[in-house]
């Protein structure tokens, strides 16, 4: 896999702030440090919204996995009606025959 990245400079109007940014395609990669200098929120701002976005990530993560687990209970329910389906034909076969 190749990797592309590209640095790039921000500065503030009054040219106080400057920002390295790399960027990896197109994903722009801060450190929450770096967001504070180019963004000029408080640090716990910043803080706040990347612990908001694990908070999603692993609440979806979650509701994805019961939604597997569902699939699952339901796909085995199916097969093992199947299986006692082809057992009991069979079984009966066995009988008449």
């Amino acid at each position: 896999m190749e990797k592309h990245s590209e640095l790039v400079m921000y500065t503030t109007d009054d040219g106080l702030t400057k920002v390295n940014v790399t960027f990896d395609h197109d994903t722009v990669r801060l450190s929450p440090d770096q967001m504070v200098d180019l963004f000029q929120p408080d640090q716990s701002t910043i803080s706040r919204h990347i612990r908001n976005i694990f908070e999603k990530v692993s609440l979806l993560g979650r509701q994805l996995l019961q939604i597997l687990q569902q699939f699952n209970r339901k796909a085995k329910d199916r097969l093992d009606g199947k299986s006692n389906a082809a057992f009991r034909t069979s079984s009966s076969r066995l009988v008449t025959a």
